[in-house]
């Protein structure tokens, strides 16, 4: 009890990241068009200018169903390199 916090939220004003306070943050926007989203394995992939890259999602309710493959998209990933965001570019 009483320790201080930092919440990161979205536009939707949904906690996505947290951490302590002090701690510096290290999250990464990647943009590229959207290849697909595995649902059962809770992946995405996109094409970069260096090439595919796959991303764990931390959740699928990441609102990536009005999202089309081949749109153009950043997502924004945590210390771990998992998407806690995303949205169209």
């Amino acid at each position: 009890m009483g320790d201080e916090i930092t919440l990161w939220v979205n536009e939707w004003n949904m906690v996505i990241d947290h951490h302590m306070k002090g701690h510096v943050q290290a999250h990464r926007l990647i943009s590229g068009k959207l290849v697909y989203v595995g649902r059962a394995k809770k992946e995405i992939k996109l094409w970069t200018p260096v090439g595919e890259k796959v991303c764990p999602l931390e959740r699928l309710n990441l609102k990536t169903k009005p999202i089309k493959e081949g749109s153009t998209i950043t997502v924004e990933l945590n210390e771990n390199g998992t998407v806690i965001n995303l949205g169209k570019s």
